[in-house]
């Protein structure tokens, strides 16, 4: 079957929602210049939705993290502290001691410790989805 519409054409997607695949081609299709003018989801009680108001919702996680670097020995060192496998989205918010981006998905401390002493290094870190 085919369905033919020109710029006169109002349309209503069926399975419209804020996460789901119909919002990505209904915003697709607005964009392109179809007059996509609400949306269904059974899911949602038969809820419309315009698709001029919708933003799609955006979840942040965020994970704090506490390091304990410790020193046994007489004199003062500097460790390296390195947290890998972070995501291409993942980003420090807050830290107790300034990192570097050795790489994409890693996060690099250098970390002054006192003799027969201990560091606390906090990270907050902040990934979508």
């Amino acid at each position: 079957m085919s369905i033919f519409v020109d710029e006169k054409t109002k349309v209503v997607i069926q399975g419209l929602s804020p996460t789901g695949q119909g919002l990505y081609h209904g915003l697709r299709n607005k964009n392109y210049g179809t007059q996509v003018v609400a949306g269904t989801n059974p899911k949602r009680g038969g809820e419309t939705i315009e698709t001029g108001t919708i933003e799609r919702p955006v979840t942040h996680w965020r994970t704090q993290m506490r390091y304990i670097v410790s020193n046994a020995g007489p004199a003062p060192v500097t460790v390296d502290l390195h947290q890998a496998g972070l995501s291409w989205d993942t980003r420090v918010i807050a830290e107790s001691l300034p990192s570097e981006k050795p790489s994409d998905d890693e996060a690099l401390w250098h970390v002054p410790v006192p003799a027969n002493g201990e560091t606390v290094v906090t990270a907050t870190f902040e990934t979508r989805y």
